[in-house]
């Protein structure tokens, strides 16, 4: 699932923006908001993504092979 669809889903169906989601899970809010932004990121920063949306958003749908 792209990051995109992950918080769009979230705020709809919880009302969770990312802010929020950032205080709930160990990954800043700007990582997040940068990625979502269609900024480039590193392989560090979308592991800490794949483990806070706990799979959801995987490395592979970040661009990553492994």
């Amino acid at each position: 699932m792209k990051i995109e669809e992950f918080f769009k889903r979230l705020k709809k169906e919880f009302g969770i923006s990312v802010y929020d989601y950032s205080r709930i899970r160990p990954i800043s809010r700007i990582t997040l908001q940068k990625y979502i932004d269609g900024g480039p990121i590193n392989r560090k920063a979308a592991e800490r993504i794949e483990k806070a949306t706990e799979g959801k958003v995987s490395m592979k749908d970040m661009g990553f092979e492994d």
